[in-house]
């Protein structure tokens, strides 16, 4: 988001400064400049990110890939089992293999609306291509601060669904804004603006496939793989027959498709909060063992512990054996 923000900057400095220096044109010297930057962070993804593997990894110590994996073991997370029959019957019979790919594709195809900003601008004419490549810009920034805000409310609320919600409701006002279209020009910027707020519903739905699949290390890599398979196979005829410029500026049906789109998607708030509390149901996520003055509980962690028979100190937290550890947590993640 920083990248395309700056981006925007950057191709209207090239262009304002440079447009025809040595009888070359502005785009043209963009990339001769991109072709220039990438060298340099080319050799310093070489060096910086060296292959490593799950046993060796040069910025951890010994003792903190071992607290990483103990970490996943108290979570219930299993190393990586043999792909079989069983293991397909098991992630097809999952409810996270459908509904998280079909949320995502809803989300993907719908988001591909904010990303014409500047053809809008320049269908509708009046705008120079400094302010063509700048005033997009302002999406840009949305997009970090409502990204940044998600993830503190998820943070400080232990859920999702409440920046889930959010999100969708600004999406749907900014999408029933440029479908409306007849508005004034501040607001239908103001509209295409809010489509921004698709982005950080990409890492929410990330995380909380992570979360809820996490027992599961093959469930996981094949919902997210179909997650992405789809939303790229997808993506391309969707823009070419929706968005084509042809259509430009208004894309009268495109909209109305993302519209439509998002208000499926929307449905999806109470459909994947149901089940992910079925999941931690079947974790036994919510019984409670102790609770704390600070207002934190204290769960079982996800394999066999056994309990200790004196229960004389009511405030202290129960105790387990069999290496399990307790912890604090608030009583839902969802």
């Amino acid at each position: 988001m920083i990248g395309s923000m700056f981006s925007g900057y950057f191709q209207a400095a090239v262009y304002k400064n440079l447009n025809g220096k040595n009888g070359i044109e502005g785009w043209r010297w963009l990339f001769i400049i991109d072709f220039i930057v990438t060298i340099p962070v080319a050799i310093l993804g070489y060096i910086v990110l060296i292959p490593n593997n799950a046993k060796k990894v040069w910025w951890l110590t010994s003792e903190e890939l071992q607290l990483s994996k103990d970490r996943m073991k108290f979570r219930g997370e299993k190393p990586n089992d043999v792909w079989d029959w069983k293991a397909v019957k098991r992630i097809l019979s999952s409810w996270q293999f459908w509904v998280f790919p079909s949320a995502y594709v809803l989300w993907d195809l719908s988001g591909q609306g904010g990303s014409y900003f500047a053809i809008i601008m320049k269908g509708l004419g009046g705008y120079s291509v400094y302010q063509i490549n700048t005033i997009p810009t302002i999406q840009s920034v949305f997009r970090i601060i409502t990204s940044l805000a998600s993830g503190f409310i998820i943070d400080i609320t232990a859920k999702r669904w409440h920046s889930f919600l959010g999100l969708m409701i600004l999406w749907l006002i900014g999408l029933s804004i440029v479908v409306a279209w007849d508005v004034s020009r501040a607001g239908l910027f103001f509209g295409i603006i809010l489509l921004g707020v698709s982005t950080p519903i990409s890492p929410l739905f990330a995380g909380w496939i992570n979360q809820s699949a996490q027992e599961d290390v093959q469930l996981k890599t094949a919902t997210m793989s179909v997650m992405n398979l789809f939303c790229s196979l997808l993506e391309i005829p969707w823009n070419v027959k929706l968005f084509n410029t042809d259509y430009a500026p208004r894309y009268y049906n495109a909209y109305r498709w993302c519209l439509g789109l998002n208000s499926i998607l929307l449905l999806y708030v109470p459909l994947i909060l149901l089940f992910d509390r079925y999941q931690n149901r079947k974790r036994g996520l919510y019984k409670i063992e102790t609770t704390k003055s600070d207002g934190s509980i204290t769960v079982r962690g996800f394999f066999d512990e056994e309990e200790n028979d004196d229960n004389s100190d009511k405030s202290s937290t129960t105790s387990v054996t069999k290496n399990t550890t307790v912890v604090q947590v608030r009583s839902t993640s969802t």
